[in-house]
């Protein structure tokens, strides 16, 4: 009896052994690699793998981005002869990852002389960068608040208004779960939040025919109040509608809904390809996007100019684009493109790259150092304020698979010049001719005030225009009514202005009363003299300068 029991002591805990691996095996040949790794290591804490299994336990532990433990096994396996080539690239990531770039250059370089599936000289270029590149000072790195266990984005800043995006939790029913709830939902669909002037983010709502779409960005286009927005269909029965494409709706801020959403012009439709994450600068004429021409491509980026009220053809921006990925492009302000590449030397994944823009072209490339870049995927830079960016990103120890991140600042952005080659303000100016609005005796009632489409359209274009009107008044009356009347007469002109979508920032009034009369006629003055004094003079001002 004493041997049975020996013998069933040595049998059992190896029957056990035997049936976990086989269970780990099954799981990595389902690509549960989380399950298949947790279940490896358990029987390896007891007792060393196959080596089959080891390797299966070194490939789960890399493709769920657990690189200490990926170190620890490749650093081994690559000691073994007849190791396959992967892992020496594995080692070579993973060192990566553990910032051990000298020793990452050297796997990579291994790998190079035994295999070629995957190009490695994009990251021995960036060992050799890593080893003297130095982190950028900020004041404060912060994780969102509001960021939960699933994906969170932030999206575009446009003058008062800013968009986030929440992976929400949606029931059997099809209904939407509280953010609190999404772990307990069917489904999780990225879903819309904007916030006006620093509220709280307010859930936008869209037509119910979107109740199971994912809408992965948004960007206000405040002169026509509608959005271009990135949409995916992943449950209909259209294969094409799975790829995000870009559509147009319009927005109502009044119970933040988007309706009569329809395909954007360049959506991709037309040729199957995939237009998505639209940016636009604060003048609302230049017009980035990602375009994907098929799965087996790499996403570019492209641009498309506002001409006449209609986009231009978007084409490629050859200066920024790569043989890889560029991704998710973001104004902020007219002059500073940011973008994210994995086509040039960075930490590892998707990096933070700046451009300025100018009338002439897109200029020097920049790339943004450490703590905005990681080793994993950063994107969606943006300005929220001079010296306050956010960016999102789905680096080790957040709360979600992708996490908002805010950057506070030491200094502020610069402010530069215009340039004066910038056609577009010279071209206004140059052609601005003071505009005379004329009223009758004693009163400042407003008729309608025609042709003013062209004035109304750059005022929204161009943020650096604004308007300044002087309220005149003929010399009949007291000096104390007269400045009355002309500020009442400006006002009127100002308030026209507002009504047809003209940014009350960019109107400014004053009343010169009867002071500086348009038509100086002293104390003689005849009845057509005194008319053409009572008038509102509509005058263009530009601001010189803008922020980076």
């Amino acid at each position: 009896m004493k041997l049975f029991n020996i013998l069933l002591w040595v049998v059992l805990p190896s029957t056990c052994f035997t049936q976990k691996l086989s269970q780990a095996n099954a799981y990595f040949e389902r690509y549960e690699y989380e399950r298949a790794a947790a279940i490896y290591d358990s029987c390896a804490f007891k007792k060393p793998l196959p080596l089959e299994e080891f390797k299966r336990q070194a490939y789960s532990f890399y493709v769920t981005g657990n690189y200490d433990r990926t170190y620890e096994l490749t650093d081994s396996l690559i000691r073994i002869k007849e190791t396959e080539p992967f892992f020496h690239y594995a080692h070579a990531i993973s060192c990566m990852a553990r910032a051990d770039y000298v020793k990452a250059k050297g796997s990579f370089e291994k790998y190079r002389t035994v295999d070629n599936e995957f190009e490695v000289d994009l990251h021995i270029a960036s060992c050799d960068s890593l080893m003297v590149w130095s982190p950028t000072k900020v004041k404060k790195l912060k994780n969102n608040s509001q960021n939960h266990s699933k994906a969170n984005i932030n999206g575009f800043k446009h003058f008062e208004s800013s968009f986030v995006f929440h992976e929400t939790g949606v029931d059997s029913s099809g209904a939407l779960m509280e953010l609190n709830q999404i772990d307990f939902s069917e489904v999780v669909l990225n879903r819309p939040y904007v916030s006006i002037n620093d509220s709280a983010p307010r859930l936008i709502s869209l037509p119910e025919v979107y109740q199971l779409a994912v809408v992965s960005s948004m960007v206000w286009l405040k002169s026509t109040n509608q959005v271009v927005m990135t949409i995916a269909e992943p449950a209909s029965p259209i294969s094409q509608k799975h790829a995000p494409h870009l559509y147009i709706g319009k927005l109502n801020l009044n119970d933040f809904t988007v309706t009569e959403i329809q395909p954007f012009v360049f959506s991709g439709w037309q040729d199957t390809s995939s237009c998505a994450y639209a940016t636009v600068n604060d003048s609302e004429n230049t017009m980035v996007f990602t375009r994907l021409k098929s799965a087996e491509d790499f996403s570019d980026l492209y641009v498309s100019r506002l001409n006449s009220g209609e986009w231009t053809l978007p084409t490629p921006i050859s200066e920024l684009n790569t043989p890889r990925d560029e991704f998710a492009p973001m104004f902020s302000g007219d002059s500073l493109l940011s973008f994210s590449s994995d086509g040039r030397p960075g930490y590892g994944g998707l990096d933070i790259f700046t451009v300025q823009v100018t009338p002439a072209g897109f200029g020097q490339i920049s790339h943004l150092k450490a703590p905005y870049n990681s080793f994993h995927d950063d994107f969606n830079f943006t300005y929220l304020a001079d010296s306050l960016c956010w960016f999102t990103s789905n680096r080790s120890g957040g709360k979600g698979d992708d996490d908002v991140y805010f950057v506070e600042l030491d200094v502020i952005r610069p402010v530069i010049p215009i340039d004066s080659t910038d056609i577009f303000l010279t071209n206004i100016e140059k052609n601005w001719k003071d505009i005379n609005i004329y009223f009758d005796f004693a009163r400042f009632d407003l008729t309608k005030i025609r042709n003013l489409d062209t004035i109304v359209r750059n005022l929204s274009q161009f943020p650096e225009c604004a308007l300044v009107i002087e309220g005149h008044t003929d010399n009949i009356g007291t000096p104390e009514y007269n400045q009355h009347l002309g500020y009442f007469r400006a006002d009127a002109v100002k308030k026209a202005f507002i009504s047809l979508g003209v940014s009350e920032g960019q109107v400014k009034i004053e009343s010169k009363g009867e002071l500086d009369l348009p038509v100086d006629c002293g104390t003689d003055c005849t009845m057509e003299q005194h008319a053409l004094n009572r008038v509102a003079i509509v005058k263009l001002v530009v601001n010189r300068k803008r922020r980076l």
